[in-house]
């Protein structure tokens, strides 16, 4: 088993970039999961088409060597009455090519206004800036202040006592000077401060921000997940007013698949069908469950 961390090596810009990009991926990964197609020619066609509508806005089925796959690429050649290429270029390592869209291959398009979903870069970002200050709150309440001490003797004095009191012992450091510290009021050693436990504090209101970048993030995508945010009193109808929204971009987003899929199957005589995947259908299914009970409720109090 290899136990190698390749944290250990990195600098701190590096460990951002290899965060960011992880957490792209991750994201990217759960917006992958929410179609399922069946009847297609390979388990990759599902994966890569999604990746290309969501990373393109667009992506081209064509047939190669008697195989339909997705291509990625762009829109050109004679445009229609709404300024779009009629036409697709697509290129991958081994061919490339152009196609005439309804023809000999299908334009998918990822949603109405043709566009990827670029907003999974943004919060890749922000989850990556959430957790290196998360990071650096739990370093930062963990360091000790430096004492400074005016002789090796002295710093040797600290040194054993702080290792007793961490062990339970009381200990006392002897000082030929205690007199004149006296005095003078110097007897507590002088302290460079470097870190405050205070700041301890400040996790719960970034966990609590995390977790609404988290909400912010599965609410556009048909999930109106509940935080454990405990500054207001929320009721139901505030708890599910936003479920409704929260359907309106995936809606969209399998109309458009539905009907680039329904080309596919005339032009290539497949029968490739496309619908949410289980996880989404069953948050549907309650959000409508949800739906009918509110109805109930207004019809019982008429």
């Amino acid at each position: 088993m290899n136990l190698w961390n390749p944290f250990d090596r990195m600098k701190s810009k590096q460990e951002k970039n290899y965060l960011n990009i992880m957490y792209f991926k991750t994201l990217l990964n759960v917006c992958v999961q929410m179609f399922e197609y069946k009847n297609t020619p390979n388990n990759l066609f599902n994966d890569y088409i999604e990746q290309y509508l969501l990373c393109n806005g667009n992506c081209g089925i064509v047939e190669i060597e008697g195989e339909l796959i997705p291509v990625i690429g762009g829109r050109c050649g004679s445009i229609n009455p709404y300024s779009l290429g009629t036409n697709y270029t697509w290129a991958c390592p081994d061919f490339s090519g152009t196609f005439e869209d309804g023809k000999n291959g299908v334009i998918i398009r990822n949603n109405s206004t043709e566009s990827p979903d670029l907003d999974i870069l943004q919060y890749a970002h922000l989850f990556t800036e959430c957790d290196i200050s998360i990071e650096n709150n739990v370093t930062w309440s963990r360091l000790a202040p430096l004492m400074l001490a005016h002789d090796e003797k002295t710093k040797h004095a600290l040194e054993t006592a702080f290792e007793n009191i961490k062990n339970g012992k009381p200990d006392t450091v002897v000082s030929e000077n205690i007199i004149p510290e006296l005095l003078q009021g110097n007897l507590t050693p002088p302290v460079l401060q470097l870190s405050d436990v205070k700041n301890i504090q400040n996790l719960q209101y970034l966990s609590e921000y995390r977790d609404q970048l988290l909400k912010r993030f599965f609410l556009k995508r048909g999930h109106s997940m509940q935080t454990t945010s405990k500054h207001a009193q929320t009721n139901n109808d505030e708890i599910h007013g936003l479920d409704s929204i929260a359907w309106v971009i995936p809606e969209n987003m399998l109309k458009h698949r539905k009907e680039g899929i329904k080309k596919v199957n005339e032009i290539f005589g497949t029968s490739i069908t496309v619908d949410f995947s289980e996880v989404w259908k069953k948050e549907k299914t309650n959000f409508v469950k949800e739906g009918e009970k509110n109805e109930m409720g207004e019809n019982t109090n008429d």
